[in-house]
């Protein structure tokens, strides 16, 4: 990786602190609504696909 990106990569993210633990729990309530939405746009995307490939 060259500039930008080796900057970015994950040996020069900063360290996880205590800090960071609160924001990261909220973050985490709400994973199982947005795995639900995900299951429901992927089956409806493919609900999708299947008409189309059918017309």
């Amino acid at each position: 990786m060259h500039g930008v990106a080796s900057w970015f990569s994950a040996e020069n993210a900063p360290a996880r602190s205590r800090r960071d633990e609160p924001q990261s729990e909220g973050a985490r309530a709400h994973l199982p609504q947005q795995a639900q939405l995900l299951r429901e746009l992927t089956s409806a995307r493919a609900a999708v696909e299947r008409d189309e490939a059918s017309a």
